[in-house]
């Protein structure tokens, strides 16, 4: 998007971060830390409408997703039974999605000890991607501008696809293109 903050665009009513955060607290997610980063005052502002948000500035951003995603973990104040990483540009996931994702997580966590859970769309892989506790530290300790994936690599016998005919699960905002297709 270039020097566009995507997440302040506008979307329906609002803009693509509102949006994707008012899903996030109509969820059954317990706790929700928002990783800062580009234009965080701009971002800040926006926040301030929502209660109960831990709120962590990333000053590393520009060194990629991990920076952001260890920022978070290091932000977490309780041991965690799982974590969820969920991208602030997907405005058309709805709670019941997320929602739908954190079950499929739990009916997994009671046959098997340790999943990784993300949805699968035809063959496609999406987000949000629901981590058991196991690999918190194996998370903060990432190197890369990968984000997550080289741990999902890593433990290919932990990782448990949920799939899903909902397109909403792979459609991020990338591209000036993306924002044009799916602001409607």
């Amino acid at each position: 998007m270039g020097t566009t903050n995507k997440l302040l665009l506008p979307y329906q009513d609002q803009t693509i971060l509102t949006t994707t955060l008012q899903q996030l607290h109509q969820s059954i997610i317990d706790h929700i830390i928002v990783v800062t980063g580009f234009e965080d005052t701009k971002i800040k502002r926006v926040l301030q409408t929502f209660p109960n948000l831990q709120v962590i500035h990333n000053p590393e951003y520009q060194e990629g997703m991990t920076s952001s995603i260890q920022s978070g973990l290091e932000a977490l104040q309780a041991p965690e039974t799982a974590i969820m990483i969920a991208l602030g540009d997907m405005p058309l996931l709805r709670a019941a999605d997320y929602n739908r994702l954190i079950q499929h997580f739990k009916r997994i966590c009671e046959k098997e000890e340790t999943p990784i859970v993300r949805p699968i769309y035809q063959k496609q892989i999406g987000h949000p991607v629901i981590f058991h506790e196991k690999y918190i530290e194996a998370l903060k300790r990432q190197k890369g501008k990968q984000g997550c994936r080289a741990i999902i690599k890593a433990h290919p016998t932990d990782f448990r696809g949920m799939q899903t005919e909902h397109l909403a699960y792979v459609r991020d905002i990338d591209t000036p293109d993306d924002y044009q297709q799916w602001k409607q």
